[in-house]
């Protein structure tokens, strides 16, 4: 038995059902244009100046310069005697260390990204403010002011490292459009090593006896900075935790917004292949079905 169409007769086959050969030269035919059109554009935008990647991705760009560029008084000379100072910056180098595993186990455990960045930041604000205020003690419990500035310093130390300080290399590998990776990652770390130059000469000058003197009223002036970064953090960092790279780039270009990464349902399959491959196959089979129709006519 066979079922013919037009002048082709079309055997049944044993095996599953697919495509008669023509549907599936049509749709091979489709795919390559796509996979064509995808790799000219790939290759334009590999040959783009910096200038024009930053007008194309300005939100890749955008985060990446603000996560480069957090500032915070790590460092900072509490006043307490040199014994101590060095106990304590010892101290310091082993908190990091273990908040940086602490931070892995978090992010392990299901912690996003955006979550640990954005309350980090609002942990380490929260602590500025209170080194900030530590400077209003009375200079008659100068020692007690200064340990407990050397204390908080350790726990600053441990926040940092378990959210900001460790995550934010996570953001710069996973928000960052495949395409424009390096150039967005060397963007952002050339603004850092400069930004870190101006803290550098600004830093000492702040907390110098002899310059301006702020000492424990220099965490004011940081504090003020980092709730600028949890502003811009919280409207403008999303959350990549869970997507794929292809996932997170159809959501920048659909333009949602960065709070509601993590709950907007996306297809890329839907999108990428039953939006160009299907729709034009469906679309290139029903001209062919309305043809036939008219001809039989």
């Amino acid at each position: 038995m066979s079922f013919s169409r037009g002048h082709e007769a079309v055997e049944p086959a044993d095996g599953p059902l697919h495509f008669p050969d023509e549907d599936h030269l049509k749709q091979s035919k489709s795919m390559n244009e796509v996979t064509r059109n995808a790799k000219i554009a790939t290759d334009k935008e590999h040959k783009m100046t910096l200038l024009q990647g930053i007008r194309l991705y300005p939100k890749a760009v955008a985060w990446s310069l603000l996560i480069s560029t957090c500032i915070c008084m790590e460092g900072y000379d509490a006043g307490l005697a040199p014994i101590k100072a060095y106990s304590f910056a010892l101290g310091q180098y082993g908190i990091n260390m273990a908040g940086v595993f602490g931070a892995w186990a978090l992010m392990s455990l299901g912690f996003g990204r955006r979550s640990l960045y954005l309350y980090g930041l609002c942990g380490l604000c929260s602590m500025l403010f209170i080194l900030g205020f530590l400077g209003l003690v009375p200079a008659a419990h100068k020692k007690e002011s200064s340990l407990a500035t050397g204390s908080i310093m350790l726990v600053w130390a441990m926040f940092y490292q378990l959210s900001v300080g460790t995550v934010c290399y996570s953001l710069v590998a996973e928000l960052s459009t495949r395409r424009l990776q390096i150039k967005t990652v060397v963007l952002g770390r050339n603004l850092y090593n400069i930004v870190g130059i101006i803290c550098s000469v600004l830093t000492p000058y702040m907390l110098n006896p002899t310059a301006w003197n702020w000492s424990n009223f220099t965490g004011f002036f940081w504090a003020g900075i980092c709730f600028l970064c949890i502003v811009y953090t919280y409207f403008r960092v999303p959350e990549p935790q869970g997507r794929s790279f292809a996932e997170l780039d159809l959501l920048f270009e659909r333009g949602v917004s960065a709070r509601k990464f993590a709950t907007t349902d996306v297809d890329v399959f839907d999108t990428t292949v039953r939006g160009s491959v299907v729709d034009i196959y469906e679309e290139k089979l029903g001209t062919t079905h309305s043809e036939k129709a008219t001809g039989a006519q």
